[in-house]
């Protein structure tokens, strides 16, 4: 499954929209390993540019502290699923917590507040 977990400089950041990049890699949910680890800076800024570009990565699956209801919209629309919720310092640690129980419901932190603090305001 290739996941996608947002980043700021090369660490984790929770904030999916306010991203400069993603760490891209190939995760195997039954054995847990990950494959093929890099991380790609965006050329784009904004929420709006983010779910295109994941699709055209080739994104199954998007691991992230907190997202907002407009980005998981346009990702699903794209067949991208969205695991909200984890958290960890590096986005290795980010995709480690997914692996470990990948349906598990996380709180998604930008969920019931996005609007005080998300600057897209979807």
């Amino acid at each position: 499954m290739r996941v996608a977990v947002p980043v700021s400089g090369d660490r984790f950041t929770s904030h999916f929209g306010q991203c400069d990049g993603v760490y891209l890699c190939d995760a195997d949910l039954e054995s847990g390993l990950i494959d093929r680890p890099r991380v790609l800076r965006r050329q784009t800024s904004g929420c709006e540019s983010l779910p295109q570009w994941l699709a055209e990565l080739a994104v199954q699956c998007v691991v992230a502290g907190g997202i907002g209801a407009g980005a998981q919209m346009r990702l699903a629309e794209l067949g991208i699923q969205v695991s909200a919720g984890h958290q960890g310092q590096t986005p290795d640690e980010a995709v480690r917590h997914f692996l470990a129980n990948p349906r598990a419901q996380l709180a998604n932190t930008c969920a019931g507040h996005e609007q005080q603090h998300h600057h897209c305001r979807h």
